[in-house]
């Protein structure tokens, strides 16, 4: 028999848990380290590298993920004992449970990953094809590839959302809450609205577009890191967009009073040099008049 993950949420709000429940010998499961919270039966917890040193080292230093994964494993089924543990992710969230199938692999926002069987492989990965893309997509360069066959628990801040693509089938994430997608499913990044000057105004600017076979896990609220403490405040002033066309006007209020000031500078300028050069025509011909007067003294005299 194969472990059982089952989705615990909470009634305070959008803040759940996973229990893993592991019926036959040796049945096991992966998880991030730290994340239990309570267990109960005949298991045992231990501490190991997942895929290897290096690969584990990867993970952790760009992946977002902790070094050492937590295995449970199933000592022996007794009579009346329920074999179980309680995982939870360090930050308050929602967690949804997709089935990885070979050849179908999913990716995965760093921070993301939570448990997995242990038919599922997780490794680093990166979007080297679409840097661009990962970086205004805020789903950063380096994500986190699940491939195998089995269960895969994924957590995200608020409340998470699983949505199926069929074939042409297309769906828009505000870039900043996608939190895990199929890897065969298309995604791009545009403008949330039809025109870049709605998109940078309304302060949404960018979304992800994804585009079926696959499916999408987007969560409702966005990592902390990506609120800061003055987030009212960039609300108010349509966000980052909003700051860059504001820094874009006084640019170019700058270049257009510098291009004035040039010009009427330039102007003054050049009519100065003007009269100083007619002024010295004139004292030229005045010279010679003066000449010519000596000249005509000389020869009388």
């Amino acid at each position: 028999m194969a472990p059982t993950f089952e989705v615990l949420h909470s009634a305070a709000g959008p803040s759940a848990a996973l229990r893993v429940t592991m019926p036959a010998l040796n049945d096991s499961v992966h998880c991030e380290s730290d994340a239990a919270v309570c267990w109960r039966g005949n298991i045992q917890l231990e501490g190991k590298v997942q895929g290897g040193l290096l690969a584990s080292l990867f993970r952790s230093v760009v992946g977002g993920e902790s070094f050492f994964v937590q295995t449970w494993r199933a000592t022996g089924p007794t009579a009346g004992t329920v074999n179980e543990v309680i995982l939870a992710p360090e930050e308050p969230g929602g967690i949804v449970v997709v089935t990885v199938n070979h050849g179908e692999d999913m990716l995965l926002v760093a921070g993301a990953y939570l448990a997995n069987e242990p038919a599922v492989n997780v490794e680093t990965d990166v979007q080297f094809k679409n840097v661009i893309t990962s970086v205004v997509s805020q789903t950063g360069l380096f994500v986190l590839r699940a491939r195998g066959r089995g269960k895969l628990a994924i957590h995200g801040h608020g409340a998470l959302k699983t949505v199926e693509l069929a074939p042409g089938e297309s769906l828009a994430v505000d870039n900043g809450h996608v939190v895990a997608w199929s890897a065969r499913t298309n995604m791009r990044v545009g403008a949330a609205a039809s025109s870049i000057v709605s998109s940078f105004t309304s302060g949404e600017g960018f979304a992800c577009f994804f585009t079926g076979p696959g499916f999408v896990v987007y969560s409702t609220h966005k990592p902390p890191t990506q609120v800061s403490s003055s987030s009212k405040a960039a609300k108010a002033n349509n966000g980052p967009v909003g700051n860059c066309i504001a820094v874009l006007v006084v640019l170019l209020f700058v270049v257009v009073f510098v291009g004035v000031f040039g010009t009427i500078a330039y102007l003054a300028i050049t009519g100065q040099l003007e009269n100083n050069t007619s002024g010295g025509g004139g004292r030229s011909h005045r010279s010679g008049r003066i000449g010519s007067r000596h000249s005509h003294y000389h020869e009388d005299f």
